[in-house]
């Protein structure tokens, strides 16, 4: 039998050395041992599972790495911003009562600082989050639809290429 790597790939080879076989390549002809039990692997291998597993993980890679460009990895920043956006909105729901501007901490806080009306301080930091929100959508719609085209994939040979727009489109936000 002759075990054509193209075929299977790297990750035939992986399986076998998880296997504890021995398999090598020389001018691109394979040796292995134990005979009979490499060939029976690669007679049954699949690698399309893995192939979608690793391109998976790139498309997982680039979101992680598109989202540090946009998130903040400070201690309770993210709870902070929370409070913030939850208090603005509580003024504007409230119908930017400005008379009562000092029960709306962040709101009068921004106000204050930037000399505007709490309706502007508020719909800015409200607009801020929109902003940040929109983001983050992209993102995450970007990512699991990269996902949803690797697992697609009835080919092992296509994982990377279908992953590839995605990963730089997420790379581009």
């Amino acid at each position: 039998m002759s075990l054509d790597k193209n075929q299977k790939g790297s990750y035939f080879i992986q399986a076998c050395e998880s296997a504890g076989f021995t398999v090598k390549t020389d001018d691109g002809v394979f040796k292995y041992s134990p005979k009979a039990e490499v060939e029976a692997l690669y007679e049954s291998f699949d690698p399309l599972p893995f192939a979608q597993a690793d391109a998976i993980a790139l498309v997982n890679q680039s979101a992680a790495a598109a989202r540090l460009r946009y998130a903040t990895d400070i201690p309770f920043q993210t709870e902070a911003y929370k409070i913030k956006y939850e208090d603005c909105a509580a003024f504007k729901l409230a119908g930017y009562p400005e008379q009562d501007i000092e029960q709306y901490k962040y709101v009068n806080a921004r106000a204050v600082r930037f000399g505007v009306t709490g309706q502007v301080a508020a719909d800015e930091i409200i607009a801020i989050r929109s902003f940040w929100d929109n983001k983050m959508f992209v993102i995450e719609n970007t990512r699991d639809a990269g996902n949803e085209a690797v697992a697609a994939c009835t080919d092992w040979t296509q994982c990377k290429a279908a992953a590839q727009g995605f990963i730089e489109t997420l790379e581009a936000v």
